[in-house]
């Protein structure tokens, strides 16, 4: 019901996909052009060192026999010694590559933070049509709220850097253990684990922007209230484990089909489906009742199939009960 909910109202605010489309292409161009200022001198060296060895084509060449059933022992002490000469490129450019991991941590916190800033304003212009079916333009919504969005995306920003930080590298620790069995067990190891953390650090603040657009707290007291969550941890990371593995699934194909331009469109569509449903958990829990389109409201303190009503009839029976108060 989750799922299926939150995916009816995504559709109803599709034009929001497109506007959150629209944002992430800006900050995007914004953080391109940051990065390349960022990195761009301190990585062009170790790039044509790299570059000297032919890399690409090497390995290239050797995947292809290697598929062909060609590829021998002389083949593989080859690219052996291929990645030993990266290893001692690396090892030579120490300075360079720890200078380029701080800027690194630098752009990505610029780029967590761009990001996070419109999550405010999509969960609070899908609330509003949860709460009343209301419709309000993305941009007066982002405008008029940008002091309060700044603020959950710095402090956001502020407590996940060092989540992420510690998970990746936990991740590159457990796929270079796994690379010495075999490099094709690594990456689909570095995949699996990959999305165990997505999911992990999504649920992990899963309510606090519900808490502030639903319940009206403040920034650090929905903190506070997100930690307080009524379902079980295991319910909401099953949830989101499945659907980060089923979207990602779905992006590589459209992607593939698309040339890429179908999923950036689901960048910003999985933004849209994502907040709603953390909303609509928010709603259950909280036995609160919504609208899943302008037609139909869920009440989800009914467990069947007599949680769903026209709205027209819900409309009647609020007004009955306001009336016997």
């Amino acid at each position: 019901m989750i799922f299926r909910n939150s995916l009816g109202i995504t559709t109803n605010k599709f034009t929001l996909i497109y506007k959150v489309l629209l944002y992430i292409i800006i900050i995007s161009l914004i953080f391109s052009a940051i990065a390349v200022a960022f990195l761009l001198p301190t990585l062009k060296i170790l790039f044509s060192e790299i570059a000297d060895i032919h890399i690409i084509k090497n390995i290239g060449e050797y995947l292809n026999k290697l598929v062909n059933g060609e590829a021998g022992n002389a083949d593989w002490a080859d690219v052996r010694m291929l990645l030993d000469k990266i290893t001692e490129i690396i090892a030579e450019n120490t300075n360079r590559l720890i200078l380029a991991g701080v800027f690194a941590v630098i752009l990505y916190f610029i780029f967590m933070f761009l990001t996070s800033v419109c999550f405010y304003s999509v969960s609070d212009i899908v609330n509003s049509f949860m709460n009343s079916a209301s419709s309000y333009p993305f941009l007066s919504n982002f405008v008029h709220n940008f002091k309060k969005s700044a603020r959950f995306a710095l402090l956001y920003t502020l407590i996940n850097i060092p989540i992420h930080i510690i998970l990746a590298l936990i991740i590159i620790g457990i796929t270079l253990l796994c690379s010495y069995a075999n490099y094709l067990f690594a990456a689909i190891v570095c995949m699996l684990i990959s999305f165990i953390a997505a999911a992990f650090t999504h649920v992990l603040f899963s309510a606090w922007i519900p808490a502030m657009v639903v319940g009206n707290e403040g920034i650090v007291q929905a903190l506070k209230t997100n930690f307080k969550k009524k379902r079980s941890f295991l319910y909401l990371f099953g949830v989101f484990f499945a659907y980060k593995l089923f979207m990602f699934v779905v992006m590589v194909v459209v992607s593939i089909m698309t040339l890429g331009i179908g999923g950036i469109f689901l960048m910003s569509a999985g933004v849209v489906m994502v907040k709603t449903m953390d909303l609509v958990m928010y709603y259950h829990d909280n036995g609160l009742k919504y609208y899943k389109d302008r037609n139909t409201v869920v009440n989800p303190t009914h467990r069947f199939a007599e949680s769903v009503y026209d709205a027209a009839i819900q409309e009647d029976i609020d007004k009955n009960n306001e009336a016997d108060k």
